[in-house]
């Protein structure tokens, strides 16, 4: 029941998101038919009609799935969202450890200038999180390209509205035995983005201890399944926003 219930409630944020965000028109019958296609399938990866460990990943779908990082190691993933019209701009970050449980998250919102400089803000803010939890062998994942390049380049090269944040995040940096950066696709970062989008939508700052504040992380590694499920038969054209 908590997974059918949750399932609906993903279909319809994501049905609002679609109006909101991409300006689509509201459609209840495409909501109530895209729920009971999500129920049925969700339903049998939890049944175990389908054996998720044997599953065959295919080849273009690898790197489409948030993967958890080696023993000992934490993982931060953040993300940013930025609406260029009203500068106003949502962060969020999450960090799990090396099997995968969530350790703690949160997201804040503030007025910036440009999507890379919140970027790098919740790439800030993240990794003063990470610091208070005590993490100290660190990955961070961001799907900016741009953030990962600066933060890894010479940052005296870059724009000089980020070179003060870069210093501080390079000083963040030195408080763990080792921190690296990786880029990774939209589609293997969604818990930080819904994270984003939830705190953006609260006007608010928000710190979760023990679990996510958002009703649909449970179901993440189910969608990611749906996800890699579709790839395997369409693998092109496929809608990544399941």
């Amino acid at each position: 029941m908590v997974m059918r219930i949750g399932v609906i409630c993903w279909s319809i944020w994501k049905s609002r998101c679609a109006v909101v965000f991409e300006g689509r028109s509201f459609c209840p019958k495409s909501t109530i038919d895209s729920a009971k296609r999500l129920v049925v399938e969700a339903l049998e990866v939890a049944s175990g009609d389908i054996l998720l460990p044997k599953m065959v990943i295919p080849l273009d779908a690898q790197g489409l799935r948030w993967r958890p990082p080696s023993q000992s190691v934490h993982k931060l993933n953040i993300d940013a969202v930025w609406e260029k019209h009203t500068l106003l701009a949502g962060l969020g970050d999450v960090i799990r450890d090396g099997e995968g449980n969530f350790v703690r998250g949160g997201g804040g919102t503030r007025l910036t200038s440009s999507v890379i400089e919140v970027e790098a803000h919740a790439a800030l803010r993240g990794l003063s999180l990470a610091n208070e939890v005590g993490c100290t062998r660190l990955e961070v994942e961001s799907d900016s390209k741009e953030l990962i390049l600066s933060v890894k380049g010479n940052i005296q090269k870059g724009s000089w509205i980020l070179y003060p944040i870069l210093v501080a995040i390079r000083e963040k940096c030195k408080f763990f035995h080792f921190c690296s950066w990786r880029w990774i696709p939209q589609q293997a970062n969604k818990a930080a983005d819904a994270a984003t989008e939830d705190v953006k939508r609260r006007m608010c700052n928000e710190v979760w201890v023990d679990r996510l504040h958002l009703p649909w992380f449970f179901f993440f590694n189910v969608m990611d399944y749906l996800v890699l499920q579709r790839c395997r038969f369409l693998r092109l054209g496929i809608d990544m926003r399941l």
